[in-house]
């Protein structure tokens, strides 16, 4: 059978008999799926970055405290890993390339706290302001 010019069909394999091989159909698709996509400033994939330090470091105490927190909260179901990540990569760039690791952890915790109605902005407000005057009391 003749195929029209520019027209791609699917092959099939001879040894596994039937099997269809979709390379055609993902490189067609790939200039409709991935033109124009704007990406998120937590997506580097492909761009150059520099090289990335491998140093072992000690961690301190509050990023600690940001990790048990996120495993208990998580535990308990008081979000999920997915809240995480989307309120991760849900920073605007700036926050993003501003703040470190698990500062944007804590920060992404925080969102998915006050959006699912554990704890609310004031009664955010109201321990923010009580641990900044222990600080000036100390």
């Amino acid at each position: 059978m003749d195929e029209a010019p520019g027209t791609t069909r699917f092959r099939f394999d001879e040894t596994a008999r039937g099997s269809i091989k979709p390379e055609p159909a993902l490189a067609a698709g790939a200039g409709f799926f991935y033109t124009g996509v704007m990406r998120g400033v937590h997506d580097m994939g492909g761009l150059q970055a520099g090289p990335v330090e491998r140093v072992e470091h000690d961690y301190q105490l509050w990023e600690k405290r940001v990790d048990a927190l996120m495993v208990l909260l998580a535990g308990k179901q008081r979000f999920t890993v997915d809240e995480l990540r989307k309120g991760i990569e849900s920073l605007p760039g700036d926050a993003y390339d501003r703040l470190t690791y698990y500062e944007r952890w804590i920060s992404s915790i925080t969102t998915a706290l006050i959006h699912r109605g554990t704890i609310s902005i004031e009664e955010l407000r109201a321990k923010l302001a009580d641990i900044e005057k222990r600080d000036k009391s100390s």
